[in-house]
């Protein structure tokens, strides 16, 4: 039987008393009029009255999916929401992992901690076969709303004793097997329902909302505004939204189904004299046995659109800190300018090392307006100490999001101690949002040379670093960047830089871009940490260029006058509809007399600059990229064949584009690249997917900078400083020009007022 016949079984075994009796509480607005204004946050909305929600018996621990921990020593901590029965009912929890050959396991061990209480360690022995643990909880331990769960890996080598070993220690939990026993029933509220929705065992959260009228233009703002809320209410890494008219989802773990419309489009689908309140908006949960949904329900679509409001209220508050609490902890703080934090800020405590390569990730948020790529330098004062052990050519290095900024030596015997040793790091490594800072220490010891045996279990220290460490962030230039892809899906700017909707555009109001309009907007709401109101527009001339929008489309549906907006070649519907048909441009064959060309060194003056532009790489670390002016405006980009999905912002306006062949290619690439790893990798001007391999590919191209409307001359002074540091040959003709006008005043100055013979 299908799952929706399931579900759909189930909600007719209920009777009229049952229903009645589960509906009463629920979001009671029956001294309103029957037909309400459409507000943002109605007050005569009151929380639904607990009702039935369903037993999922397993909450899964692992939000993203399978968490691989490399290294001697790893941490990770994220947080899980449990409702309060959930937390009243959990018993046990089970961990599964298995771990390379090269980890000793008499050395090794993995620790399980939930709410700072230890639960549960092992030795590393899994190396072999997946092993699955099971761990008793202390009564209390599991609290209503946020626990933290942290995971501690300490991995030794078994036979070397090198820094490059530790590239072999690793230990991957299964999503699948590490979870929260609750054997016993749960009950909760619609809102509880959504925020303990949790993960499936593959780290994915699933939203399916069925509204029998989402074909209509009046279903569409509501329906996009309810999905944007769900994932910005539920939080998790991996979200997707799937909208369809008329199958209702079973309820499991990880996901939540969600029936949506007025009172005479939902009595079909439950049955059995369900009485919805036709004069009342409301939002329950429907329950029997494991089959649940959440009901959202009016006499008409402005009734419904209060009711998903007295829900799901909006959120506009700016952010001090980025929602990444279900899989980062501590959330990482928005630096806005010069800011001053110690490590113990970010959440790393001093620790004392025995091994050979420490690695600590911290992590910091910038705003979606930061403009300091190409000058300025945060500067870290570096207390740490290590002992007579280590020796010459070890060293600490510091990475930005994986790029090598700054590497301190050690070049002394007899250990030392560095206090507030200043060390700056370039700015240029930073972007907007998230950005991972990680402190790597590679130590050498005399001890680890011989490598005796049994010599990896040694505990006797010989690094520490102290989380009296700060990082200095200087004032940076605030202005906004065209196009910037990592700005806008990283922390929603600039769509957060507005109160005012965004206008959107569907190529088809259907169900493959609804869910792939759904799953963007819930992803740019959780990125900055507020709700994201759309303005649905019903065709490419309704979009302001002066007021930002977002393009969903499918295959022919694709508004061929938005394309160039977005310097995209004009026929890229065309493009799709032949590859899939096979009738795709043929391949080049044979020589290009281009390519011949570039192959060929140039002579002349070309020669001389290309020899003079070798010359600065190679000695000065400049590359040719600074030395030209912008060139690429207007230039139309071709997807390679295979592409499945593209991301676009366009050079000239607030824009944002989402397209595909198809509307299910659209749907899944979609929710492909709303996947917290993959999102991460989108960025410049464009990011295309291939479905077929997974790759993501990135273009890059100039950007045009955005004044601030806000008059402020020492940020004015740093966008400049940035701008010209960005633009070398811009500023050294400037300096040439103003070297001459000198020369030449002062020239008429002492011709003027100077000594004549």
């Amino acid at each position: 039987m299908k799952p929706s016949s399931l579900l759909l079984a189930s909600l007719i075994a209920l009777s009229p008393s049952t229903l009645a009796a589960q509906q009463a509480a629920p979001f009671d607005m029956s001294g309103e009029r029957t037909t309400p204004p459409v507000v943002e946050t109605p007050q005569a909305v009151k929380p639904a009255e607990p009702v039935a929600a369903p037993a999922t018996g397993r909450a899964y621990l692992l939000p993203a999916g399978a968490l691989s921990l490399e290294g001697e020593e790893v941490r990770r901590s994220w947080s899980v929401y449990l409702s309060p029965e959930q937390a009243e009912a959990g018993q046990a929890v089970s961990l599964g992992y298995q771990n390379a050959i090269a980890v000793a396991p008499e050395f090794s061990a993995l620790t399980l901690s939930i709410n700072g209480t230890p639960v549960g360690k092992t030795s590393l022995k899994a190396s072999e076969r997946p092993a699955s643990l099971s761990f008793d909880l202390p009564a209390g331990l599991l609290k209503p709303g946020s626990n933290r769960v942290s995971i501690e890996a300490t991995q030794r080598h078994r036979t070397d004793c090198g820094p490059a070993s530790t590239a072999e220690l690793w230990t991957r939990l299964d999503p699948a097997t590490t979870f929260i026993e609750a054997k016993a029933s749960s009950s909760g509220n619609a809102l509880e329902a959504i925020r303990s929705i949790g993960a499936d065992s593959q780290g994915q959260t699933t939203f399916s909302i069925t509204a029998p009228a989402l074909r209509g233009m009046a279903a569409v703002e509501p329906l996009l505004r309810l999905a944007g809320r769900l994932q910005l209410a539920a939080g998790m890494p991996n979200q997707s939204v799937s909208f369809s008219a008329d199958t209702v989802a079973a309820s499991q773990a990880g996901h939540l189904s969600v029936l949506v419309g007025t009172a005479d489009e939902l009595r079909p689908l439950l049955p059995g004299g369900a009485d919805l309140g036709a004069a009342t908006p409301a939002a329950r949960m429907v329950r029997s046995g494991d089959a649940s949904a959440l009901v959202i329900s009016g006499s008409d679509w402005r009734a419904v659109s209060v009711a998903i409001d007295g829900l799901l209220p909006r959120s506009t508050a700016a952010v001090a800190s980025l929602p990444t609490a279900a899989f980062l902890m501590p959330e990482p703080k928005v630096i806005t300018g010069n800011s001053r934090l110690a490590l113990a800020d970010l959440g790393y405590r001093t620790e004392e090392f025995s091994g050979r390569r420490l690695r600590t990730d911290l992590a910091v948020g910038l705003p979606g307006d930061f403009y300091a790529n190409a000058y300025g330098d945060m500067v870290v004062h570096l207390d740490t100490a290590f002992t007579k052990e280590v020796l010459p050519g070890s060293g600490l290095v510091i990475f930005v999001n994986d790029q090598v900024a700054a590497a301190i030596p050690i070049d002394v015997r007899g250990g030392g101690v560095m206090r507030e040793l200043p060390v700056r790091v370039p700015m240029r490594h930073f972007r907007p949002g998230l950005n991972i800072i990680t402190f790597e220490a590679n130590l050498l010891t005399e001890a680890d040379v011989a490598c005796a045996p049994g010599h990896t279990g040694d505990t006797a220290t010989h690094f520490v670093l102290f989380d009296t460490t700060t990082i200095d962030f200087p004032d940076y230039a605030r202005a906004g960047q065209r196009p910037n892809l990592s700005a806008l899906t990283q922390i929603g700017y600039p769509f957060t830089a507005t109160q005012e909707p965004v206008d959107l555009l569907l190529g088809e109001i259907a169900p493959g871009e609804l869910s792939a309009a759904g799953t963007l907007l819930g992803k740019l709401s959780l990125k900055a940490g507020r709700d994201i109101a759309i303005h649905p527009v019903t065709s490419v001339s309704e979009l302001k260029p002066e007021a930002p929008a977002i393009v969903v489309a499918a295959g022919g549906q694709i508004p061929e006058a938005s394309l160039s907006t977005f310097d995209l070649t004009a026929d890229l519907a065309a493009r799709w509809s032949a590859e899939a048909t096979g009738r795709g441009a043929p391949a080049p064959s044979g020589a290009d007399i281009d390519a011949w060309s570039e192959r060929l060194p140039a002579n002349g003056v070309a020669g001389a600059l290309e020899r003079f532009q070798k010359w600065l790489s190679s000695y000065f670390g400049l590359s040719g990229d600074l030395f030209h002016m912008p060139s690429d405006a207007g230039l139309a980009f071709a997807p390679e064949p295979g592409t499945s999905t593209l991301v676009a912002a366009s050079p000239t306006a607030d824009w944002l584009l989402v397209a595909a062949p198809t509307p299910d290619a659209l749907s899944a690439g979609v929710g492909f690249l709303a996947r917290e790893g993959n999102w991460r990798q989108l960025g410049g001007w464009l990011a295309s997917l291939r479905a077929a391999d997974q790759k993501i590919t990135v273009a890059s191209r100039s950007t045009e900078v955005v004044l601030p409307n806000r008059f402020d001359v020492g940020n004015f002074r740093l966008i400049a400083a940035n701008w010209l540091s960005s633009n070398i040959l811009i500023y050294v003709g400037l300096q040439i020009f103003f070297c001459i006008l000198l020369a030449v005043s002062m020239g008429l100055l002492i011709r003027r007022f100077g000594r004549h013979r």
